[in-house]
């Protein structure tokens, strides 16, 4: 995992390093002692994500994120209620905390209603 978390120079090497990583995930998954262990470390990988705290080009991003959720549904499924906490936060710097732009922080009143 730290490999993955850490930037890499080249895109290839980090794509080796998703790549093992989601397959060592779909192993373990499947594995029923060690599913809490799988979701908890994707949990705080998603918050870790969600929250900006990681390097632009480590291989932690979005493209991972939906490899994750392609392979391995399930696992998607127990993310869920995190990434709507995140998404529907309680006040507003923890939907500010937890924004998906590029870079710029959002309120949630400025937000527009998509009708």
């Amino acid at each position: 995992m730290a490999n993955l978390l850490k930037p890499q120079k080249e895109t290839t090497i980090g794509k080796v390093y998703a790549e093992c990583f989601l397959m060592l995930t779909e192993h373990h998954f499947q594995c029923p002692q060690l599913q809490a262990f799988v979701v908890d470390t994707y949990k705080e990988l998603l918050k870790k994500f969600l929250g900006g705290r990681t390097a632009p080009n480590s291989g932690l991003h979005a493209k991972f994120f939906q490899d994750l959720f392609e392979r391995v549904p399930l696992l998607g499924w127990k993310l869920l209620k995190p990434l709507l906490k995140c998404f529907l936060g309680k006040d507003k710097t923890e939907a500010r905390k937890c924004s998906l732009t590029s870079g710029e922080d959002v309120a949630p009143e400025e937000v527009k209603k998509v009708e």
